[in-house]
């Protein structure tokens, strides 16, 4: 039997900013205080993307806008979001994962499968006592049962060796890096992923075949993995609000209310059943690259939506170059309408990979030319993917006009900003345009004390 685990940091995006406002001599952890991460509440990118448990308590919901947050909570401090910062500590978070395994895949920026295939000397590698150290002392924590209950032999006693690794790779992360994860740990990747959101946060939990009767099957159906709004209303609509009831439930029923394919995979997720494997792939370096900002004004001109799309271009550029890759999809998406709901999006595959600022804007007006009509816009996103390692890649720069003089130029703004910061240096067109030259999810300069607004 293998042994999976399922690391999630908590509240992710407020514990890393957190974090970092510490070591940068902020005067409390917000994390303590009602506090939340949302877009700057001066302009519209006003949505609490997270939010500490104190502000929980006064009822602050994920998704509600800052106006409403700060109508129920007058305290409230909001920091914006810094999407660098979040891939760093994503980064450190995986450098210490690497150290229990090299069978790793990172599924978001703040979780990530680990294939416990037996504890090697990878973890005592690093000087950190290692699993004999721990065994000696014991084993404290969240755990909320023996995973080598009702194992057998060699597979029991790697299960309750996992669980034990899992509980240093919990510790070890608080210790070294300031924030706290759950583990979940399971005999594959389904079972681990939904042990990790029981009871949170700073915990270990376990989720084997003969637990699922007690932890899994208790749980409303919509929190079984692959099931969504749509999934759940189909089969509440037949009598199942359970995970049990649908483990429990007739699988061609299942698959004639759902369709075959979806049907019966979530049956069998309910049944505690994937045999999908742990990829050993950095995904997030290799999906795609994207921002989007929400404008603090409607925009109507075309010269002033391609210089939000150039801002925009000049944060995917740079963070593609940060990851040494180029792309060959361009995406661009636009919400127009009074009501701010309606999104429209168009992309563009090349016959050749991109990677400086000039070559992914001018795609990106391009495909804005075909794609708005002249109605007020308020919001903007670029994306690329299908990205290629610059080591990696085949065809030449010089196979392009002016691209290697675009790069090297590209390279020299890069080196400029990391010194003196992202406003050192700002293309001409941005001076008196209103728009801020680089735009996308990260601190720009409006915050208190280390990062953030007061409301």
């Amino acid at each position: 039997m293998r042994t999976i685990m399922h690391i999630d940091a908590n509240s992710a995006y407020l514990s890393w900013t957190a974090v970092d406002l510490l070591e940068h001599g902020y005067p409390l952890d917000v994390r303590t205080v009602p506090s939340a991460i949302a877009g700057d509440p001066g302009e519209r990118r006003g949505i609490i993307l997270t939010k500490s448990i104190p502000a929980k308590r006064f009822g602050v919901l994920t998704g509600e806008s800052v106006r409403s947050a700060s109508g129920k909570c007058p305290s409230l401090l909001v920091f914006p979001p810094d999407y660098d910062l979040y891939m760093a500590c994503s980064d450190a978070m995986h450098d210490i994962l690497s150290r229990y395994s090299d069978r790793i895949e990172r599924y978001s920026v703040d979780e990530s499968w680990l294939d416990y295939g037996g504890y090697s000397a990878l973890a005592s590698e690093g000087g950190q006592g290692g699993y004999s150290a721990l065994a000696s002392e014991g084993v404290q924590g969240g755990c909320s049962t023996s995973a080598g209950e009702g194992g057998q032999g060699g597979s029991a006693a790697l299960a309750s060796e996992g669980v034990r690794a899992a509980h240093e790779i919990k510790d070890r992360i608080k210790k070294e890096l300031g924030f706290t994860v759950n583990v979940g740990v399971g005999p594959n990747k389904l079972l681990a992923k939904m042990a990790s959101e029981l009871r949170k946060p700073d915990m270990v939990h376990t989720l084997f075949p003969e637990e699922l009767p007690g932890k899994l099957w208790p749980l409303p159906v919509s929190e079984l993995f692959y099931v969504g709004r749509a999934t759940e209303k189909k089969l509440r609509a037949i009598g199942i609000g359970t995970i049990g009831a649908l483990a429990n439930a007739n699988l061609d029923v299942i698959k004639a209310v759902l369709k075959p394919v979806h049907g019966t995979l979530v049956w069998n997720y309910a049944n505690g059943i994937d045999d999908a494997p742990v990829e050993s792939v950095n995904s997030l370096t290799q999906k795609g690259v994207g921002n989007s900002t929400t404008t603090p004004f409607d925009v109507t001109s075309p010269e002033e939506a391609r210089l939000f799309l150039l801002a925009l271009c000049e944060r995917v550029a740079y963070r593609l170059r940060k990851l040494a890759s180029y792309a060959r999809v361009v995406h661009i998406s636009i919400r127009r309408g009074d009501d701010g709901l309606t999104f429209a999006g168009k992309q563009r595959r090349l016959d050749r990979y991109i990677g400086t600022t000039d070559e992914i804007y001018a795609e990106a007006a391009y495909l804005l030319s075909l794609l708005w009509q002249g109605e007020p816009l308020r919001h903007f996103g670029v994306h690329v993917t299908e990205l290629m390692r610059e080591d990696r890649l085949q065809t030449s720069l010089s196979d392009h006009a002016d691209a290697g003089k675009l790069a090297r130029i590209d390279a020299t703004v890069d080196r400029i900003r990391a010194v003196y910061g992202d406003r050192a240096i700002v293309r001409g067109a941005f001076l008196h345009s209103g728009v801020g030259a680089m735009q996308g999810g990260v601190n720009d300069g409006n915050y208190l004390l280390m990062g953030g607004h007061r409301l």
